[in-house]
């Protein structure tokens, strides 16, 4: 019996006898996450006339079968196919559900049908992604470069893999972050290094993740399935070329380059986001990120000076057995590494809090590479002596105020970016007309007068916080790296602005909150 032709938008269980005309957009082979030699599934993406697209499966016992007659961008008619459910853990498509081939799938290669699109992609906007996107479902994204870092090199599922971070704006100037691993790195930063960085550099990136690091939200690709066209001939990079050439920005502006060798660092992270004293950051009620001039005075010891870590997406752990800890983010158990994660006390002449220092920011102005640190502290019950240079201090805070400092009263502020760069500062205390804080004595009185809880601080927002303090959304997914030589510069991470309004700052009359002070130990 002759099967008549379906679309893929049709496509449902358990009925098996589909047949369908399609062109293979994408394709890939998914390697074991601890053995890259092993090929688990062959992996496609298919799309037809309608432009509807939906994932399909070829599992390890079939791939011989149907290996050598798949190949990417060619047109099929494949019939008697197996519908199910996605992977929770990555959805490739808005279909519904995905197809898996089986023995008696019939695959049959034709001629080329100019009906069916080679390329297909459906944008989503830079301010959606700086909104928060469901990280479990895959994006298109189109921007140029406008700032690259070093590439680095971490181990990732016990492999060593080279990662890249970029920063990508579109046509309104929204930025947003984006982190390169493996070869969409390598594809990167060649393209950069021959064709240097005085053009615009258009990038789409198909089946990429949305990402959050360090409550901020940027992108990433995955390790599996994303594609990545740079200054390609595509119509839709044309497009984007042209009205970038025709808007007010120039087609050929300079891409910031950033090594973690340099010390030339630019004032305008901490210009386009609002200027807050500590105080108003507590009265703060609205998601927003915010820069505040404060002095460090002392650590947290009630929290440990570390957590353990997924080698597979760096989030927090818990122990299973022996060596392993299960990932809730991954489902599954694995290795862990120890990362430093740092509750610092600061202070101003309007209050005190307490800024949370992740990896990558702690080891900046430690100048002491995370790893050493386990190496050679063999009890880390105890706070290595090293961490007592980043106390007396005043620095330029970039912090993230949260839904949960917001509505669940944390009372702690991951912080963004940072810096100690005198000449920096001095900018910023200028533009601010702040004047001299470095009064010993005012900091301290600060400090004497937050020296309990404040009393209606319920034993729920308490526990809330500890809590927060281990949460795997709020977890430094950065892989540590070799610190940078010399102190005063900036992280890596960018964080769309946010104007004062939208921080609604409650009056000054409102009674300055208390806050536990730890007295600071001496160096031994």
């Amino acid at each position: 019996m002759t099967l008549c032709l379906s679309v893929i938008s049709d496509i449902v269980p358990p009925k098996l006898n589909w047949q369908i005309k399609v062109r293979i957009r994408s394709l890939w082979k998914v390697h074991s996450w601890n053995d890259h030699n092993t090929i688990t599934s062959l992996e496609m993406i298919l799309i037809d006339e309608k432009c509807s697209s939906i994932q399909a499966s070829v599992k390890s016992t079939l791939i011989s079968e149907f290996d050598s007659n798949l190949e990417e961008g060619s047109c099929y008619i494949i019939s008697n196919i197996l519908v199910g459910l996605h992977d929770p853990k990555f959805i490739m498509t808005d279909h519904k559900y995905k197809i898996n081939f089986i023995k008696t799938t019939s695959c049959t290669k034709i001629g080329d049908v100019p009906s069916i699109p080679k390329t297909y992609f459906k944008f989503v906007t830079f301010p959606q992604i700086l909104t928060g996107l469901d990280q479990t479902r895959a994006i298109d994204v189109i921007g140029h470069v406008i700032k690259k870092f070093d590439m680095k090199e971490t181990m990732r599922s016990g492999i060593r893999v080279k990662l890249l971070d970029i920063v990508l704006e579109d046509l309104e100037g929204n930025n947003v972050d984006c982190t390169l691993w493996a070869e969409h790195a390598e594809q990167m930063n060649t393209y950069l290094t021959d064709n240097g960085y005085d053009k615009s550099v258009i990038v789409i990136l198909q089946l990429c993740k949305p990402k959050i690091f360090q409550s901020i939200h940027g992108i990433s690709n995955a390790f599996n399935g994303t594609r990545i066209f740079i200054n390609s001939n595509l119509k839709e990079s044309l497009e984007y070329k042209e009205k970038l050439e025709n808007g007010n920005k120039s087609s050929n502006q300079m891409i910031s380059y950033v090594s973690s060798q340099s010390n030339n660092v630019s004032m305008d992270d901490f210009l386009k986001h609002p200027k807050m004293t500590i105080f108003e950051v507590l009265q703060c009620s609205k998601v927003s990120t915010v820069v505040v001039l404060a002095k460090t005075i002392d650590f947290d010891h009630t929290k440990k000076w570390y957590y353990q870590a997924c080698t597979r997406c760096s989030r927090s752990v818990r122990t299973k057995s022996g060596d392993l800890y299960f990932c809730e983010s991954c489902v599954d158990v694995l290795p862990a590494n120890p990362r430093i994660k740092i509750h610092v006390q600061v202070a101003d002449v309007s209050g005190s809090s307490t800024f949370i220092l992740f990896d990558r920011l702690a080891t900046q102005e430690l100048e002491n590479p995370s790893l050493n640190l386990f190496e050679d502290n063999n009890d880390v019950t105890l706070w290595p002596a090293v961490f007592n240079s980043l106390l007396d201090k005043t620095m330029l805070f970039k912090i993230h105020v949260s839904n949960g400092n917001i509505e669940k009263k944390w009372q702690s502020y991951t912080v963004v970016k940072i810096t100690t760069d005198q000449n920096l500062i001095d900018q910023f205390k200028m533009k601010h007309d702040i004047h001299d804080m470095n009064d010993k004595d005012e900091i301290d009185q600060v400090s004497n007068n937050h020296t309990e809880v404040e009393d209606n601080l319920s034993k729920e927002s308490i526990a809330e916080e500890f809590n927060h303090a281990y949460d795997k959304n709020n977890i430094d997914e950065s892989t540590p790296t070799t610190l940078m030589k010399g102190k005063r510069v900036f992280s890596d991470v960018e964080v769309p602005s946010t104007t004062i309004e939208e921080c609604d700052v409650q009056a000054s009359t409102t009674k300055m909150p208390k806050f536990v002070h730890i007295k600071k130990e001496p160096a031994e």
